[in-house]
């Protein structure tokens, strides 16, 4: 039965309290996430004003906006009857929100990198630890390359989808900051966008089940090759003297073969994705500007710049929305790693 990335999330975290690493040590950079998408939705929202003012050629229109005019009122009265003070005032809250975006995501960027690398190093730690507590009769029954494995390349490969949980928190956050100022700008087309985000969510879902399957499969045929790198070269008087080398390249081969394929066809699904998101974004992008020429042509309170910004922010949430996927697929790629990781 194919896992749901829900559950390998679940066992995700039941692997963290196993090596006693709290989900709250990665509140800071949730946290920052958070901050970073809520500054680039304000930036968003920025945008409109500053559109709007360069057709009209007149800032005036700032001192009656919501929470702009309360800004503006704690400013010299100058600011309020010069057209350039005005656009500068508006310029510079504008940098000043992309730079604390900034800030704010390389901030989360680097603590969740420390506490990705150091959780890592933490499950490497107990599993070591896992082998030293097991008897003589464990190793004697099991096979060495499993084992060197589990702890060199699976322990990082379980953990992958918690290096970038920061990236889809930001993005998540940033999706909805996107949906509220669209929606402001016009609740008419966003009605008609929100499914077309949930279209192409149910759209990849066939591909995250089948990186999932596809997870597993490479992860035994990389079992395999361990446990034969181990068993040929602790063995390699006895295959020169029985003259096996050639069995045992054929079949290291063969399994390396598999091991290759898998691989492949996991990247290839993985890739897809991407393409295949921009295809129906493209769809959606044309029915959205459809319904933005409807809205001009028949009238209505939104303006042109409105438009502009609402579809700079359709093509930005599909990228958000990208991410979001990218992160589903690590977890479609780390259930197999996790399993084995949980069995020790």
């Amino acid at each position: 039965m194919t896992q749901s990335p829900l559950a390998t999330a679940r066992q995700l975290l039941f692997l963290l309290r196993k090596i006693h690493i709290s989900p709250g040590y990665f509140l800071v950079p949730v946290l920052l996430s958070i901050g970073a998408a809520t500054f680039e939705g304000m930036g968003m929202g920025l945008l409109i004003p500053m559109l709007s003012g360069f057709l009209q050629k007149d800032f005036s229109f700032l001192t009656q906006l919501p929470i702009v005019s309360i800004i503006i009122g704690w400013l010299p009265a100058v600011v309020s009857r010069s057209d350039r003070l005005l656009f500068g005032t508006l310029l510079g809250f504008f940098i000043v929100v992309i730079v604390l975006k900034n800030i704010l995501r390389y901030s989360a960027s680097v603590a969740m990198s420390y506490l990705g690398t150091r959780t890592v190093h933490h499950l490497r730690k107990q599993i070591f630890n896992a082998y030293l507590g097991f008897g003589k009769l464990f190793f004697d029954t099991t096979n060495i390359g499993h084992h060197s494995t589990v702890l060199s390349q699976f322990t990082t490969e379980s953990l992958q989808p918690l290096l970038n949980v920061d990236r889809f928190i930001h993005a998540l956050f940033s999706l909805i900051a996107y949906i509220v100022v669209m929606t402001v700008i016009s609740w008419k087309l966003t009605f008609v966008a929100i499914p077309l985000f949930i279209i192409l969510h149910w759209s990849v879902r066939g591909m995250i089940r089948k990186i999932v399957a596809l997870s597993r499969q490479s992860v035994d045929r990389t079992t395999e090759l361990g446990k034969k790198v181990i068993e040929i070269l602790s063995t390699m008087p006895l295959v020169k003297a029985f003259n096996m080398e050639e069995e045992e390249r054929d079949l290291y081969t063969k399994i390396s073969d598999e091991r290759s394929r898998l691989e492949y066809r996991t990247n290839v699904l993985r890739q897809l994705i991407g393409p295949f998101q921009e295809l129906i974004t493209l769809v959606a992008v044309l029915l959205l500007l459809s319904g933005m020429l409807y809205l001009l042509i028949h009238g209505g309170n939104t303006s042109p710049p409105s438009f502009l910004v609402y579809f700079y922010l359709v093509v930005n949430a599909t990228n958000k929305f990208g991410a979001m996927t990218g992160f589903q697929s690590n977890l479609a790629a780390a259930a197999g790693p996790i399993q084995e990781v949980m069995k020790v």
